[in-house]
């Protein structure tokens, strides 16, 4: 049975528990924003009725998050069906800055800490878009994973 004495001491423990617990927690957040600032990512602009995308979907965009590139560069697909380019840069959002307008699909845009590094415009089979890729991936800052 537990006397009125160890009943403060358990509350101490539980309070330093759950305090540890946040501090880890608030540790952890911070870490991923500081990460998130040199967040790279590979967006790719298409169009469903676009024979190039639909040729690189077929040779490149179902293997592609299995690949090492994918672990530095996640793609991320936008249709642009439809959409001017001020509607493109409204859906990006403000915290994407493309250097230039899409004016064609596909187009591959590589992206750091939100904004444009590199692109790579057209597709014209896997070989090519494996050695734009890599050097998108080459200008990409050293900070990033």
């Amino acid at each position: 049975m537990l006397t009125s004495s160890h009943k403060p001491a358990t509350q101490k423990s539980v309070s330093h528990v759950i305090n540890k617990a946040l501090l880890i927690v608030v540790t952890a957040f911070a870490a991923m924003l500081a990460n998130a600032d040199q967040a790279v990512e590979l967006i790719y602009f298409y169009d469903p009725d676009c024979a190039s995308c639909r040729k690189f979907d077929d040779e490149v965009g179902k293997i592609y998050s299995n690949t090492s590139e994918a672990r530095i560069a996640p793609m991320r697909k936008f249709s642009v069906e439809g959409l001017d380019a001020e509607a493109i840069h409204q859906r990006l959002g403000e915290q994407t800055r493309l250097a230039s307008d899409i004016l064609g699909t596909p187009t591959f845009v590589m992206i750091q800490s939100g904004a444009e590094v590199d692109r790579i415009s057209g597709y014209g089979n896997d070989e090519l878009f494996w050695m734009g890729l890599q050097r998108m991936i080459n200008r990409v800052s050293p900070s990033s994973p």
